[in-house]
């Protein structure tokens, strides 16, 4: 005997099946967007997107780790919080006043069935460079779905809690390596970097912060500048043209005079001791040889980063100071020639990638 109930069911689900093909194009569109809707109140979480853009990040340090407590902790080395998506890294946005919708609608475009979030490629961009061992763009996947993006992404490693706002948009805008948002000096001060745009590249002042410094250069770099060109023709021009002729037969300034002019002349930082005096090889070693103030620091970098005349209250200034000066400028040449001499120049954004404000969502996977 036939049970009417089944075949009920069965013609039901062919009905179904077939529906797409005898509805209009406009009438199956309305159909699907109504069922959106409808899956929309039941399970409202699939129809919403976390929102995490770069304008949402706060100033600061990115990452708030929460295991930066403890006589051990040290915020120069890597987290070991466990940090590996998006929003983990860049978890101070969360709690931000400044990511006050933290939620969104999710296109039509997008399955109900897949986590997105809505970001922009500059914090995806941001995200590579918060690791211990960056994986770079090419861990960046990015798709059109119609008329929106689609990234996946590869996870990231042991996020650096040392990077601040400022300082991933400084190393995405080509800054050097070592740039950070404060200059640690190797004794303890900390003061304010010496780059604040773009033109600060071809000056000499964020050369003297590496050699007042101990920072390690980040393994990620954008190199859109010559770093071994012009800022240390502007070290050696600095000292020999107009340091130099208030200090005349100064032992410290003609050695690093000397020993630059070799550096720029080999493009190599190898066998430049044999230009060095005893005192200023001690500083190449271990760091410039007396501890400056914070405010010594900076009127240091101002210094090289001037491209003016030696006033005279300048020189007086500069007396009591002149050996871990010159030492700091010599030591950041060194280090610079030493990282570039092999005409590595870094990464570039790929074209696909350069739009840093283009909207994004990122693929979290199936829920």
């Amino acid at each position: 005997m036939v049970n009417w109930e089944e075949a009920g069911g069965i013609a039901a689900v062919v009905s179904a099946m077939y529906l797409p093909f005898v509805l209009s194009e406009t009438a199956y569109s309305v159909l699907q967007a109504s069922g959106r809707v409808l899956a929309g109140y039941v399970w409202p979480a699939k129809s919403q997107c976390k929102r995490m853009c770069w304008d949402n990040i706060p100033d600061g340090r990115v990452h708030d780790c929460p295991t930066s407590v403890g006589p051990y902790y040290n915020p120069n080395r890597t987290c070991y919080c466990g940090a590996r998506t998006l929003d983990d890294v860049f978890n101070k946005a969360s709690t931000s006043a400044s990511n006050p919708s933290k939620l969104v609608s999710k296109p039509k475009q997008l399955a109900l069935d897949r986590r997105y979030i809505y970001t922009d490629v500059m914090t995806l961009l941001a995200f590579t460079l918060c690791s211990e061992n960056p994986p770079y763009f090419g861990s960046i996947r990015l798709d059109n779905v119609g008329d929106i993006s689609v990234a996946r992404l590869q996870e990231t490693h042991e996020p650096r809690p040392d990077l601040t706002k400022r300082t991933i948009e400084g190393l995405l805008n080509g800054f050097p390596p070592w740039y950070r948002e404060n200059v640690e000096i190797a004794h303890g001060p900390v003061v304010p970097h010496p780059i604040r745009s773009r033109d600060d590249l071809y000056r000499a002042g964020w050369v003297v912060a590496v050699g007042l410094s101990n920072i390690k250069p980040h393994s990620f770099a954008i190199t859109q500048c010559d770093f071994m060109g012009q800022p240390i023709s502007r070290i050696l021009n600095k000292l020999k043209d107009q340091i130099r002729p208030h200090f005349l037969q100064d032992p410290a300034i003609e050695a690093a005079i000397s020993a630059i002019e070799y550096m720029i002349r080999s493009r190599t930082g190898s066998g430049v001791e044999r230009y060095l005096t005893a005192d200023l090889h001690k500083g190449f070693v271990t760091g410039v040889t007396s501890a400056l103030s914070g405010s010594a620091c900076i009127f240091a970098m101002e210094l090289f980063n001037d491209v003016g005349p030696l006033s005279g209250q300048d020189k007086d200034r500069l007396v009591p100071i002149l050996k871990p000066v010159v030492d700091a400028a010599f030591r950041g040449s060194y280090i610079v020639i030493q990282k570039f001499k092999n005409g590595k120049d870094g990464f570039r954004i790929p074209p696909r990638l350069e739009d840093l404000r283009r909207p994004v969502y990122l693929d979290l996977g199936r829920t």
